[in-house]
């Protein structure tokens, strides 16, 4: 039988990686405007 988790990232808290990349998206999309980010 395992043991309580005793540590780790707090809850609702992104790892490094999602919290850049969400970054990036949203700069991105600032910079080429809203509507252009839909077309393909």
């Amino acid at each position: 039988m395992r043991g309580q988790k005793t540590g780790g990232r707090q809850v609702d808290t992104p790892n490094k990686v999602t919290a850049i990349f969400k970054d990036a998206v949203h700069t991105i999309y600032e910079y080429i405007g809203v509507h252009a980010a839909f077309i393909v």
